[in-house]
């Protein structure tokens, strides 16, 4: 099944939006949200006018699709005054609603840093629709009807808690959010034992369980911006959260990592035993001349047929390599040309191929190739495709034991967390040499290498 999803990286209005939207007839779409991006923090007029917004911005999305929308030559032109637009109420018929409709809508949870004003935008989803606003929006009986999920982006809340923490403290904690510090651990910057999370996770959490409190279970949460799977997992223990982005698996390989977990664990760490790296800095000169596979836990598909292996199959293109299914041509080469005797439509026999070995994607990363990167995007996002399959399968096997509502799923969860958390290094060391690796690389070439070089000497 194909997914359509729009996203506009650009200042447009409400009227846009939702002309975007009816146009291209997406299947998930984001409420626009009024989500301040001057320097936090934010005076308590700023929120309120924040969450007036939002909720203005979701009415006008929700609105029934009028008879002037119905029409592709007017769908492109909508009136820029939204007000004006909520005062049209020919809607269209039956027929025209079945071409022209609006698709599931995803809602940012307003509020910012403070649980009050995240408490009242969650009530103003719930609160009863009446006068003009009900005759506008029916059949919806309040706003929380149209929505399909929740959102959270996690980047403004970190900045909004850190200019809190500033302001309090006198400290500067910007840029140490890992895995994006560059000026060192977390512990040294803050004064403070290593942390198995990012920076101010422990105080996001309750302002995501303050915004879902009153709200439906059932419906979809998603969460932008995660640093890792500890975070992942604590957001899915602790706010039930259903989908993640993975644009921290997308990071790691541009740095050069190459990811190395999973969940459920099945080798547990031996006591005395160090925490293992949820990823191998490929830039180190110790993979150099390491012809094994990207990651520990996982073999290539190149030898599933050793029964003597017990580690599961990295499928990605990376460790699990085949010939195409179809013949490749280039230039004046055609399936012709080459096999003249064949009729065929080109369909080849696919190979397993061995694995790209770490000590090839070292090279790679040293000599500055882009399919370094791009087998380790695939190589990352592979390996965090596993780690929620495991998560789904946890979830579903213990649901089938006990009912997910008792403590005696949340232990045997909880169980399943803590051996990971317990498993696997929470520092993110791993990042820290990775992006300075990449930054020692990526210097030792163009204008003024010479210098440095001899700088360094």
């Amino acid at each position: 099944m194909n997914l359509l999803i729009i996203f506009f990286f650009c200042q447009l209005s409400p009227a846009d939006w939702r002309s975007y939207t009816l146009k291209c007839q997406p299947d998930v779409v984001f409420a626009l949200s009024d989500t301040p991006f001057t320097d936090p923090p934010y005076s308590q007029k700023r929120l309120t006018r924040s969450i007036a917004r939002s909720v203005a911005w979701l009415t006008f999305l929700l609105r029934p699709v009028s008879a002037s929308e119905c029409s592709s030559e007017s769908s492109t032109t909508l009136s820029l005054n939204a007000s004006e637009s909520m005062a049209d109420d020919s809607f269209c018929g039956p027929a025209a609603v079945s071409s022209v409709r609006l698709p599931a809508i995803l809602l940012h949870m307003a509020g910012g840093a403070c649980i009050p004003a995240r408490r009242e935008f969650s009530a103003s989803l719930l609160e009863p629709l009446s006068g003009p606003q009900a005759d506008a929006l029916k059949p919806f009986q309040t706003l929380d009807e149209g929505v399909t999920g929740y959102t959270f982006d996690l980047k403004p809340l970190r900045q909004a808690l850190e200019a809190a923490e500033r302001k309090e403290t006198g400290k500067d904690t910007a840029g140490v959010l890992p895995p994006n510090n560059t000026n060192g651990t977390v512990s040294e910057v803050l004064g403070s034992e290593p942390s198995f999370l990012p920076v101010h996770t422990t105080s996001i959490t309750p302002l995501m369980q303050t915004s879902l409190a009153k709200l439906p279970r059932e419906k979809l949460r998603l969460v932008n911006s995660t640093e890792g799977p500890h975070e992942i997992l604590k957001y899915i223990t602790e706010v039930g959260v259903d989908v993640f982005d993975a644009g921290w698996a997308q990071r790691a390989a541009s740095n050069g990592v190459g990811l190395d977990f999973e969940f459920p664990v099945r080798r547990e760490r031996a006591e005395g035993e160090p925490k293992r790296e949820i990823g191998h800095d490929l830039y180190d000169p110790k993979y150099a001349m390491d012809f094994g596979t990207i990651a520990d836990t996982f073999r290539g598909g190149y030898n599933a047929t050793n029964r003597d292996d017990p580690r599961p199959v990295c499928l990605c293109a990376a460790c699990s390599p085949r010939t195409p299914e179809h013949q490749i041509c280039h230039g004046v080469d055609t399936l012709e040309f080459t096999h003249p005797d064949r009729t065929d439509d080109r369909t080849q026999i696919q190979r397993q191929l061995p694995p790209y070995t770490r000590a090839y994607i070292y090279h790679l990363l040293h000599t500055h190739e882009m399919s370094a990167h791009a087998l380790l995007v695939m190589h990352n996002l592979a390996v965090l495709d596993r780690f929620f399959e495991g998560v789904r399968g946890v979830i579903g096997s213990l649901s089938a034991e006990e009912s997910i509502e008792t403590e005696a799923f949340d232990g045997k969860w909880n169980e399943k967390v803590d051996r990971f958390l317990n498993t696997y290094d929470e520092t993110w060391a791993v990042f820290e040499r990775a992006r300075k690796s990449w930054r020692e690389v990526d210097l030792a070439r163009g204008k003024g290498r010479l210098a440095r070089e001899k700088e360094k000497e």
